[in-house]
């Protein structure tokens, strides 16, 4: 059975809901960018990182290490240009290692935390260095590699691509040797799967989308606490025919299918939301409709047509004033009231004052 030279893959996790790492897999061009910046800024990073890449190899202005290098600062400008004039992208980057595979050699350029390995004799070499905070407490000989696991800020980055206006890059180049396999990762591999793990695994599965995709499946099997991306690359198939369809990750915005169950999941809670209380508001109108409308009490009957009585205070009722006629008294017994006149002092002059 014909195999690809190269294959590749990337899944969520088991934990994240949104995938921010991005790959290119278009010889001679190799590359994995992970996101960083919360919410949909890494992804927008890293897409415009992995796109600018693809658009220059697709021009053919990747080929030398120069160009290479060139590319990644060009990558690092739009991103920091993006971030500045968009509140929401605020604080957004991307790790960023690209190979170049020309013939004998690769030429890599990279930055941030994502890997290059060389399987070579099944013995496993990691090519780059993070740049991370754990690292350089490593190289300054304040932290032992076995304690960076356990380490409270080891997933601080301290270099990476829209970090600053201007970027450092690591430039490498490496003899290839017959029979050498080439591994791009990102963190979430790494950083959950052993090197013995991953060696094992690259040289137990000679198609390269097999061993990709069984490293992510290890990752995820221990935890899958990060998105994790996968390249796999055999040199010496490059030159081939039929080396392999390019290849890269979702465009931006694109769902993978545990994020569109997720959502599946919730649209259909909603729509039980909304038809249960869509049948409340039903039942209650036909329980309106069918009660009988209230009516006031009908006043008593009176024979007399006089007013109607109130009650007393003592709970009896009293006549109303109105229906009890007025006593009957002669006018003469009648007497005015003897009321004084009453008594006006004298004004007082205007003007002047009394003696």
């Amino acid at each position: 059975m014909t195999t690809s030279a190269f294959g590749a893959t990337t899944d969520v996790g088991r934990v994240r809901g949104t995938n921010e790492d991005r790959f290119v897999a278009r010889p001679p061009l190799f590359l994995v960018a992970d996101g960083m910046g919360g919410q949909n800024a890494g992804e927008v990073a890293a897409a415009m990182t992995a796109e600018l890449f693809e658009r220059a190899v697709a021009d053919g202005a990747l080929s030398t290490m120069a160009e290479l290098a060139d590319a990644l600062g060009r990558a690092n400008a739009v991103v920091w240009e993006r971030a500045g004039r968009d509140r929401e992208l605020h604080g957004m980057g991307t790790t960023c290692t690209a190979v170049l595979v020309t013939g004998s050699r690769l030429l890599i350029a990279h930055v941030g935390d994502s890997r290059a390995y060389l399987l070579r004799r099944n013995e496993l070499r990691q090519l780059t260095t993070d740049h991370t905070f754990v690292q350089r407490l490593i190289d300054e000989r304040q932290l032992r590699p076995e304690d960076v696991a356990s380490h409270p800020q080891r997933s601080v980055i301290v270099r990476a691509i829209g970090a600053a206006a201007d970027i450092e890059t690591d430039r490498l180049t490496i003899d290839l040797e017959p029979g050498d396999r080439l591994l791009l990762c990102s963190d979430g591999l790494s950083s959950l799967v052993t090197a013995s793990e991953i060696a094992g695994t690259l040289a137990g599965h000679p198609d390269p989308q097999a061993a990709a995709e069984r490293l992510v499946e290890l990752a995820n099997g221990a935890g899958g606490i990060d998105n994790v991306t996968v390249v796999v690359v055999d040199p010496d198939g490059l030159d081939a025919a039929g080396a392999g369809r390019p290849m890269r990750s979702p465009a931006e915005g694109r769902l993978d299918r545990r994020q569109w169950r997720r959502r599946l999941a919730a649209s259909a809670v909603l729509l039980v939301l909304v038809l249960g209380i869509a049948g409340l508001a039903a039942m209650g109108a036909l329980t309106l409709q069918g009660a009988p409308a209230a009516t006031p009490p009908s006043p008593p009957p009176s024979s007399s047509g006089a007013p109607f009585a109130s009650p007393s205070p003592s709970g009896e009722l009293s006549p109303s004033p109105s229906s009890v006629p007025p006593p009957s008294v002669p006018p003469s017994s009648i007497a005015p009231p003897s009321v004084p006149p009453p008594s006006v002092p004298p004004p007082s002059p205007v003007g002047g004052t009394t003696s």
